[in-house]
């Protein structure tokens, strides 16, 4: 098996756990076929309908009385505030816009566009006292483009994704906390002549987080295209995933059942939001050994509205 297929289905696993932490299905690219599926408002969008996008703040208007229960220190999100953010990865670019919307229910649910396919999707977020308990982060398709296709849904199982300040201030800034989640579904690449297959079947995910990072200050001064940010809390986290590749390649077959393990930086300005994330270093656990994964890429703030 060549060493660009295993990265490949390597990458794929890695960015399953950076997308939604959340109990409502999102589905994929189009695989290439040029169908993207495009949904607002959980309805999907009949072939021939005309979808007007001008800009992410204007995917979906937030009702004027905003729930604030989701205001978190780290992740504000009440009306009228926007985000645009870049993923980079060898070279290549791609641009998400993020906006806030109030459901009927009452709870509060982000819209997400991608800006090079124009799909938009919308996930409910559950709050708890200002506590975030899942965030969708980003979408297989944002990072891998035409070649994939195939749904996921993530669960929730214990713990939190982003604490309130109380958690923090009692804490005097140095605190950990984790959170655990299960997946479903199957991701299935085409890139050239090769064809991955992905499976998962309630597998594990888990995310820990630490500030301040081992060996690093709390707060930071941090340049991003959104501007200079000061007095930045810069974070660690470690994110695993349990999963089961299959990969065909030159009429070869092979399964391999292992553990994701990424060690991420990530940068938050209290009622802005995440400025810039990173990974640190990835590795692959196999039969109880680690084997080093060259996987990069950063997501950083371009623009922020409030």
């Amino acid at each position: 098996m060549h060493k660009r297929q295993q990265y490949l289905a390597l990458f794929l696993i890695a960015a399953v756990i950076m997308l939604s932490c959340s109990s409502l299905p999102f589905h994929l690219g189009d695989g290439g076929n040029g169908n993207a599926e495009i949904t607002i408002n959980n309805a999907p969008v009949e072939e021939n309908q005309t979808v007007e996008i001008e800009a992410p703040a204007e995917i979906i208007q937030p009702t004027p009385d905003g729930n604030l229960i989701c205001n978190n220190i780290f992740y504000p999100l009440v009306q009228n505030n926007q985000w645009i953010y870049e993923y980079e990865s060898e070279g290549e670019t791609s641009q998400m816009g993020l906006s806030i919307s109030e459901l009927d229910t009452g709870d509060i649910a982000i819209n997400m566009l991608s800006m090079d396919s124009g799909l938009i999707t919308q996930t409910k977020i559950d709050c708890e006292d200002t506590a975030i308990m899942n965030f969708p982060l980003l979408t297989l398709n944002l990072l891998m483009g035409d070649y994939v296709d195939g749904s996921i849904e993530i669960e929730r199982s214990s713990g939190l994704f982003m604490p309130n300040e109380a958690a923090f201030t009692n804490s005097n800034w140095a605190t950990d906390w984790s959170g655990e989640y299960t997946a479903k579904g199957e991701i299935f690449v085409s890139y050239e002549d090769d064809d991955l297959k992905i499976l998962l079947d309630d597998s594990p995910v888990r995310l820990h987080w630490a500030v301040p990072e081992e060996g690093q200050t709390t707060y930071e001064t941090i340049t991003v295209k959104a501007g200079t940010f000061n007095d930045v809390i810069r974070m660690h986290r470690t994110v695993e995933v349990d999963a089961t590749v299959n990969m065909a390649s030159d009429g070869n077959t092979l399964l391999v059942n292992g553990t994701i393990i990424l060690e991420q930086t990530l940068w938050y300005k209290a009622q802005v939001g995440l400025i810039k994330q990173q990974i640190n270093e990835a590795n692959i656990k196999v039969f109880g050994i680690e084997y080093p994964v060259f996987l990069g890429g950063t997501v950083e703030l371009i623009e922020f509205k409030e």
